[in-house]
Parts: structure tokens; C-alpha cells; sequence
């Protein structure tokens, strides 16, 4: 393997504890990126192994639509059945792109190391990557909602639960109650704004040695806050019930890195004298993602004061990762899904 290789590892290891920028800088957290790659039940694990392997990625998924069971009251002699409808789900693929540039020649001797500089750029392009990943799950989960429920707290125009926020202490239970009705029963997965913290706390620290034990209402709840997610005017909370499981996020690699990467002992694509393609583990969430490196020429980034007004050579690199949401698919209009929304108004 180059050394190229070597230094991505490296770099990517030393971009995840970047001690002395780390409060300038944080990271931050991404629990619900985290939830829809690791806790997904919307598509089985054989779909996912091909959609990651294939070097073509699919663009549809067949399903059965619900077409609905008509009974009557008497039997026949002429059977007249009902048949089933298929259609055929789009994915919709998104590219992240990061791109890097680094002069080798202006680290020789400087402070901060050529492997210091490449950490602190890789550092860069995976936050605005994880943001841009949550980011796209909640618009995507927004896009999924249901649109109707027989809640009377759901709002028709708004298409939530909107709860008052003197019954602050009960929204959970109030949530619980409206994905009943809509015949989702058991645990639930909560995506919601961080400033609900408060108030899920407060409740949580309610045991039963309270006069009122308000912590019950939370059994069979997970939330996973997130700073993506932002309440809009007038709400104090905006909430994400779903079953377990009802969102993933699918990484997918490109087709350079494939033709050598998957199943292969040596994951690299080496073009002699030219480009370099790898695949790289994120050290955080364990996608791959795609590294194109170039030792390149540069007229425009000069060799400083060492050399000044002559061509220098550069180390390009391009980070890349493809992904598609996944969401549960709804056979009727207006859209029914396990997807509820939920906000605790202002």
C-alpha cells in the first residue's frame, strides 16, 4: 500500500481527537445519523449487502401496495376477488463531496506537520458531511410524516399533534396515545429539537417517591436530539414518533474504489504515475468513504519563500460518500405513515 494510504489512516484517526481545537471547533454529536445506520429495520440486511456491493445502484424498490379488504355478509357461488397492486419506490441518491489541498513543501519545517494539516482538513469535511447526513434524515422524515390522524389533538393544517404547553407533563403520554390510534403499539423512536432536553429531564427525575410519578410515560421511548432539527415559531418541542427502525440512511461507494475494494485484501486502485482511489473507514459512524488522490503541479501555490515564483507540486484529495433515505412508503392520500409528528406549543 503507498504512503498515501498510510497517511489517510492516520489522519482520519487523529481528525476524530483534535485535542487543541476541540473547543473552538467541537465535533459535536449526531445521534440521529447514528440511529438510521445502525438501528434501520426498513430494508433487510441481504437489499443492503447488494446495494453496497453492486457497482450500479438501484434506483427502484417494488412494493405491495395496500389495496384494502372488502366484506360482505353473504356467501357466493361467483367469485369475485380483489387483486393486489405493486408500485415501484424511487431512492434517490445524494453525493457529498470534500475536497483538500496540501503543498508539502510548506511543512517541511513548519509547526504544524503536513499530518496535522491533513487531519485538521479531513476533520472539516466530516462534520459538514454528518451535518449534511442528519440534516437530509430529518427533511426526509418532515417529507414522510402522516398527514392525518383521528387524534383530537392533531392539527389538520399544521398535520401534528400540537399539545399546549401547561400539559408539558403529559406530552409523552399524549404522543403514545395518538401513534395508538394509528395502530403502532410498543416502543417508540423519537427524533426531536435539543431544547426538549428540559423538559424530558424534568419528567425522567419524577420517581415514584413523587405525589405525581410522571417517569412512566417515558417506558418504551428513545429520543435522540438533535441541533438539525429546529422547532419553528411558536413551538417549544417538535417531536418525530415512529416505530423502531422506520428510517436508514444507505452509504453507498463508488464505482472506482469497487472494482478493487470490496472483498479485496488490498482496498486501493493505484493508476501508476497518476490517480490514486481508496476507500477509507469513517472512525465514527464505519461507512467507507471514497479518497481520489492526485499529486498534481501547481502554477498558482508557489513554494513560498523557499522557492518563490515557481510551480510547486500539491497533494490533492477528494472525499466523497453517496448515501439514499429510506423511508416507510404510504399506499393512500393523504399520506398515512408510522411516522407521527408531534410539538409541545410555546
Amino acid at each position: 500500500m503507498s504512503v498515501i494510504a498510510t497517511q489517510l489512516v492516520d489522519a482520519f484517526d487523529t481528525s476524530s481527537s483534535m485535542l487543541i481545537s476541540q473547543f473552538d471547533n467541537p465535533l459535536g454529536v449526531f445521534p440521529i445519523l447514528k440511529n438510521a445506520l445502525e438501528s434501520q429495520k426498513i430494508v433487510n440486511a441481504g437489499t443492503l449487502a447488494a446495494i453496497r456491493s453492486t457497482s450500479g445502484r438501484p434506483v427502484n424498490i417494488p412494493v405491495i401496495t395496500q389495496s384494502g379488504a372488502v366484506l360482505t355478509s353473504t356467501r357466493s357461488c361467483t367469485i369475485v376477488g380483489t387483486k393486489g397492486n405493486t408500485e415501484n419506490i424511487v431512492v434517490s441518491w445524494v453525493t457529498i463531496v470534500g475536497k483538500a489541498r496540501i503543498n508539502p513543501t510548506e511543512h517541511v519545517d513548519n509547526y504544524i506537520s503536513y499530518a496535522n494539516m491533513l487531519s485538521s482538513q479531513i476533520y472539516e469535511i466530516r462534520k459538514a458531511a454528518y451535518q449534511a447526513k442528519e440534516t437530509a434524515i430529518i427533511n426526509a422524515v418532515i417529507g414522510a410524516k402522516s398527514t392525518t390522524c383521528t387524534d383530537p389533538l392533531f392539527s389538520a393544517i399544521n398535520q401534528r399533534i400540537e399539545v399546549p404547553f401547561a400539559d408539558f407533563d403529559r406530552f409523552y403520554d399524549y404522543m403514545k396515545t395518538a401513534m395508538e390510534l394509528k395502530d403502532y403499539y410498543g416502543t417508540y423512536t423519537d427524533y426531536t429539537n435539543t431544547a426538549s432536553r428540559t423538559n424530558l429531564e424534568f419528567i425522567r427525575r419524577q420517581g415514584g417517591a413523587n405525589a405525581t410519578n410522571l417517569q412512566p410515560q417515558l417506558d418504551g421511548i428513545t429520543s435522540y436530539r438533535s441541533n438539525r432539527l429546529t422547532p419553528g415559531a411558536g413551538v417549544t418541542e417538535r417531536h418525530f414518533f415512529m416505530p423502531n427502525g422506520a428510517v436508514a440512511i444507505v452509504p453507498w461507494n463508488f464505482t472506482s474504489q469497487l472494482q478493487r475494494s470490496v472483498g479485496s485484501s488490498n482496498p486501493m486502485v493505484l493508476i501508476p504515475g497518476a490517480d490514486e482511489w481508496y476507500t477509507q473507514a469513517d472512525v465514527d459512524f464505519g461507512f467507507n468513504w471514497d479518497v481520489h488522490y492526485k499529486k498534481t503541479c501547481s502554477d498558482t501555490d508557489l513554494n513560498g519563500t523557499r522557492n518563490a515564483g515557481n510551480p510547486s507540486y500539491v497533494d490533492d484529495f477528494e472525499f466523497s460518500v453517496d448515501f439514499a433515505i429510506l423511508t416507510p412508503h404510504s399506499s393512500f392520500a393523504p399520506t398515512v405513515t408510522p411516522i407521527l409528528e408531534g410539538v409541545l406549543l410555546s
